[in-house]
C-alpha cells in the first residue's frame, strides 16, 4: 500500500467511525498492517493526524474555519496565534506561513503552526490543551 493509499485509508477509518479521535488498535486492526507501518504514517504526517494521548489518534480535518473555532477545538486562546499576523490577515511563524482564506483558515495548517510552536517552545500551551473534551 503506497504512502498516499494508507493516509487515505485511515482518513476513512475516521470517518466510517465518525470520530475524530480513535485508538491507534483500532486503527491497526482495520487496516491489518504492523503496528510500526501504522505509526510511522500517523507520526510522519503531523498536519493530518496528531497524537493527542498514548495510543490515541486525531485526525485533523481538511477544512476551513474561523481561528476561533479552531482555537477552541483546540484548547487555547486565540490571542497566541493572534501574535504571529500579518497586517493582510496571514499568520506567519519560521518558515510556516497560514493564508487566510474567505475570512476563514486552514484548519490542518493552524493546528501544524501550534505544534511547530509548542516544538519550539514558543507556546505553552494550557492542560486543556487538545483536551478529549474539545473534540468535536
Amino acid at each position: 500500500m503506497g504512502k498516499s493509499k494508507l493516509i487515505r485509508s485511515i482518513e476513512d477509518i475516521f470517518k466510517t467511525e465518525e470520530k475524530s479521535i480513535l485508538p491507534f488498535e483500532t486503527i491497526r486492526e482495520r487496516l491489518g498492517l504492523s503496528p510500526p507501518k501504522v505509526l510511522g504514517t500517523l507520526s510522519s504526517n503531523k498536519k493530518i493526524f496528531q497524537k493527542v494521548a498514548k495510543n490515541l489518534w486525531r485526525h485533523i480535518p481538511d477544512e476551513l474555519d474561523s481561528l476561533d473555532s479552531i482555537c477552541n477545538d483546540m484548547g487555547i486562546d486565540n490571542g497566541e496565534i493572534r501574535k504571529y499576523m500579518t497586517d493582510d490577515g496571514n499568520i506567519r511563524y519560521s518558515y510556516i506561513q497560514v493564508k487566510k482564506t474567505k475570512g476563514k483558515y486552514q484548519k490542518r495548517e493552524i493546528f501544524y503552526l501550534v505544534y511547530r510552536l509548542k516544538k519550539d517552545f514558543v507556546l505553552d500551551p494550557p492542560p486543556n490543551y487538545l483536551s478529549l473534551s474539545n473534540t468535536p
